[in-house]
C-alpha cells in the first residue's frame, strides 16, 4: 500500500475491515483459489460482478454454469 494511504480519509475504514482478512483467507485457501464446491452450495441467488482487470483466476467462477 502506498506509504501516503494511512493519510487518507478512508484509512480507518481500511483499518476496521483489516481483522476480516484471516477469514477471507481462510476461505480462499492456498493460492487464492475460489472454492468452487463451496461456492455451488450457496443457495442464496447472488449477484457476482467482475470487471475486464479483474485478476485471471476471478472470471471463471463468476461465469454462468
Amino acid at each position: 500500500m502506498n506509504r501516503n494511504a494511512s493519510a487518507q480519509p478512508f484509512w480507518p475504514d481500511l483499518e476496521a475491515a483489516a481483522p476480516t482478512l484471516a477469514y477471507e483467507a481462510a476461505v480462499m485457501g492456498p493460492g487464492n483459489v475460489l472454492p468452487a464446491a463451496l461456492l455451488a452450495a450457496v443457495a442464496q441467488p447472488t449477484l457476482v460482478l467482475n470487471g475486464g482487470n479483474s485478476p485471471a483466476w476471478l472470471p471463471a467462477p463468476s461465469s454462468p454454469s
